[in-house]
Parts: C-alpha cells; structure tokens; sequence
C-alpha cells in the first residue's frame, strides 16, 4: 500500500512539473474546495441521521410485533421504511434478520430481494440535487416514490409465487 501512495505522489509531482503547474497551490485549493462540500453537505446528512435513528428508536417494530402473526414481517417492514433512506442501516437490519433465521430462509432472501433491488431514492435526491443546486425537485419525489412503491410489490409478489 505504501508503495501505490509514494507511486501517486510521484506521479503527481512528475505530471506538475510536466505541465508546469503550481502543485502546492493546486493542492491547497482542492483542500479550500473539499472543506466548503464537507460544511455544505453536514446539515443534510446530521438531518438524515437524525431521521433513521429516530425510525429505529420509535419503537414501531414492537407496534408492527403485535399486530404481525410472523415475527419476521416487522423486521422486513422496518427494512422498507429505512431502505430508501439509508443503504447502511437496512445492511444492518439484513445481517440482524440473516443471525436471527439464517441466510437460507424466507426471511432471509426477501431481505436480500428489498436490500438489492430498491435504492436510496431520499439519499439519491438529498445528496445530488443539494450539491448541484436543482431546486424544483417536486416530480422527482413523486415518480421516485411510485418507482420504489411498484418495486416493492414486485419483490412482494416474486417472493410469494417462487418461494
């Protein structure tokens, strides 16, 4: 590893003194640019953590437990509602649902099936449009939700006919 790091500074230098550019000067402003994305992007990702860690503490899978003949049904919905938020926490969410009934089972694979098919359309729409600046976004939302609601009844109905 050490020797790809040297390799890429060494080149970079080469390529500086190739094109007889101000290395430091182009670094320091990479570094200037780097820090004002860092500083733009935090209010939108502290606002998105906020809102997945307030969707695992609400207690609704406890509500979902009570109302659910499987126990596993909370655990699935709960991987829906958090999935087009965070890619992060439905992994999690999928390993917890793979320990609890193993990587084989029926759980196991409509987890899977949620996890790889659908996207995170709210970290898609926070994270791309905010940095570029696209403001009018309404549609967006609208034809994002109806995409991600006929994918779950698509992983619903192919998990119920084949398994």
């Amino acid at each position: 590893m050490i020797y790809i790091i040297s390799g890429y500074i060494l080149i970079t230098i080469i390529v500086c003194i190739f094109k007889k550019v101000d290395g430091y000067h182009s670094f320091l402003c990479g570094i200037k640019e780097g820090s004002q994305v860092v500083v733009n992007m935090f209010s939108c990702l502290f606002g998105f953590v906020f809102v997945v860690e307030c969707l695992k503490n609400c207690g609704i899978m406890e509500d979902m437990l009570n109302l659910s003949t499987h126990s596993w049904i909370p655990e699935i919905m709960v991987q829906m509602m958090v999935r087009p938020l965070s890619a992060g926490s439905s992994m999690s969410i999928m390993m917890d649902i793979y320990d609890k009934y193993g990587v084989d089972s029926f759980p196991a694979l409509f987890s899977t099936f949620i996890h790889a098919s659908c996207d995170t359309f709210f970290y898609m729409l926070t994270f791309y449009f905010s940095s570029v600046g696209i403001i009018q976004n309404k549609k967006v939302i609208y034809y994002g939700l109806f995409t991600l609601g006929i994918s779950y009844i698509l992983i619903t109905f192919v998990m119920l006919l084949f398994f």
